[in-house]
């Protein structure tokens, strides 16, 4: 892969439905655009995958939701 900075990163998630992260390319370390990269994630795709994680662990359990 060949960036530049200004590049947006799209990252899938590791199994079906699962997020995807997306980042702003803000530098890149080494020569021809090539990996590693300095990455700003987006906040909205990091408070997704919290939720997604929260959704799984409730569905995952014994399906009581207790609020304290």
């Amino acid at each position: 892969m060949h960036a530049q900075p200004g590049d947006w990163l799209v990252v899938k998630g590791p199994w079906v439905d699962a997020p995807e992260q997306r980042g702003r390319i803000l530098e890149v370390r080494s020569a021809g655009g090539a990996p590693p990269y300095v990455v700003r994630w987006t906040a909205d795709d990091r408070a997704r995958t919290r939720f997604d994680r929260v959704q799984r662990f409730i569905h995952e359990g014994d399906g009581d939701v207790r609020v304290r």
